[in-house]
């Protein structure tokens, strides 16, 4: 019985105009989605490999001049920026990335930044980013409720429902029977779109995929299809709660437009009312200030060193540890202000998470790594950069840590010698360059595994509530 009703829901689903438009709507959106990703991808790419560029020829003129240890190490005001890989899995989910910052200027002492570096005009208007995201969170969600709307009030008024049930066939199979029909519809206009968006991107746009990332691609489909479930399962409570079709669309449209658009954007607004941060420069100042008062609690612990009259960073002939203690100062300070604007982000995320919506693009992020995920990741290596370098200069540097030229006692042959080894220009091989990883499979599967579960969640909390509806649904 449940395939005689799963055959006459797809037979009528298919013959229905909201079916067709929905298909043709998905399947156009996914080929503009391919078309406007390629040569946008490719101009990020082509700035990015610039913007390498000029970090190597900026870093090899800085070994090749006299100190070049302090060029390449030191605090570099105008020193080199580190930027963002683009991400060429953005198709799927672009995750706001272009708004983002997508730079750092790091050294062996403290991480400048985050700052937005672009090559284009910044008053220039880019085309609008359609992704997966953009294509299921909205378009198909909407078209899966516009499918279920009905599936229960509507057939009542018609009189096919009290028909349907006069026969020997449970409540249960007709409620799941419309559920699937409807999903094996959805899914359908759904792998055409993809499989469409795919050949584009992979085979017109050459942009290669390994075997990892076409896991990401099975697995986002199947997330996909966990969030377009959800909304065929409100569709269905709503149905079954309500009299009439048309005061189902009314309800549902509301229901849709709360989880969609009103839920996800209230995030912003309850983070800053739970979590406050200080303005951009009273963060900078606190840290300055936390400068201050480590080069004094040094100093004061080092009075050779306060009478020597030190510059206010690293210079040749100054101590390096003073440079360090007042840098992890800075440090402590900003990269504090920093975390707590990721966990800022990350808290209005989670306010929102009664929203599919939010679990669908939040896991949709994970899984490739764009958005917040990618730049809270590439932050993160950055600092680990900055540990790297200052490790690298300590082991290059051939004078103790507290050694400064100032103190005629310390100004012996041996340490003048070395003094003079360490402003010379160093070898451009030897410096330690930022290279952006990538999470593993396994890592980026357990970080999203916690949505799709939230999604699973949702979709059992509306059927049951549509089952225990329809059980009690008066079909007269």
């Amino acid at each position: 019985m449940l395939i005689l009703l799963l055959v006459k829901e797809i037979s009528d689903h298919l013959k229905s105009l909201r079916f067709i438009l929905t298909f043709v709507m998905a399947t156009v959106l996914f080929i503009v989605s391919a078309a406007l990703f390629i040569p946008d991808f490719r101009q990020q790419m082509s700035d990015y490999d610039q913007g390498r560029n000029e970090l190597m020829t900026d870093l090899s003129n800085r070994a090749n001049q006299r100190a070049g240890l302090f060029f390449v190490y030191s605090f570099n005001y105008n020193g080199p920026w580190v930027t963002k890989r683009p991400n060429h899995l953005s198709f799927i989910s672009e995750g706001h990335d272009r708004n983002l910052p997508n730079a750092f200027q790091p050294s062996a002492f403290r991480v400048y930044g985050p700052a937005k570096q672009v090559r284009s005009n910044i008053l220039l208007w880019r085309s609008e980013v359609v992704d997966w995201a953009l294509i299921v969170g909205i378009i198909l969600s909407f078209a899966a409720l516009v499918l279920a709307y009905d599936g229960v009030s509507g057939e009542r008024e018609n009189g096919t429902l009290r028909l349907g049930l006069s026969n020997a066939v449970s409540r249960f199979t007709v409620l799941f029977s419309k559920f699937l029909g409807a999903l094996i519809c959805l899914a359908a206009a759904l792998t055409v779109g993809i499989v469409m968006n795919l050949i584009i991107v992979t085979g017109v746009g050459g942009i290669p995929l390994t075997a990892p990332d076409w896991i990401v691609v099975g697995l986002s489909f199947l997330l996909a299809l966990l969030y377009i479930s959800v909304f065929l399962m409100l569709g269905l409570f709503v149905s079954s709660i309500t009299r009439e079709a048309a005061t189902s669309l009314v309800v549902g449209l509301l229901c849709w437009a709360l989880f969609v658009i009103v839920i996800p954007r209230s995030g912003g607004f309850i983070a800053t009312r739970i979590s406050d941060l200080p303005t951009w420069s009273k963060a900078q100042l606190d840290a300055y200030s936390k400068e201050r008062e480590a080069r004094k609690e040094y100093e004061k612990d080092n009075p050779e060193i306060a009478r020597a009259g030190m510059s206010g960073h690293w210079s040749p002939g100054e101590p390096l540890e003073r440079a360090f203690v007042m840098s992890d100062g800075w440090s402590v300070a900003f990269d504090g202000y920093r975390n707590g604007m990721i966990h800022q982000v990350e808290l209005a995320r989670k306010a929102t998470l009664i929203s599919p919506y939010t679990s669908f693009t939040m896991g949709l992020e994970i899984l490739t790594e764009s958005g917040i995920t990618h730049y809270k990741e590439f932050f993160r290596q950055v600092q680990d950069y900055r540990l790297t370098m200052r490790q690298q200069l300590v082991d290059l540097y051939p004078l103790p840590m507290k050694w400064h030229d100032s103190d005629e006692k310390l100004r012996t042959e041996d340490t003048m010698a070395k003094f003079q080894k360490a402003i010379e220009p160093i070898d451009f091989d030897s410096i330690s360059k930022f290279e952006e990883k990538r999470a593993g499979l396994p890592v980026l599967i357990n970080e999203a595994l916690p949505y799709f579960l939230l999604l699973v969640l949702f979709n059992v909390l509306f059927f049951a509530g549509a089952f225990v509806s329809f059980l009690r649904y008066d079909v007269r």
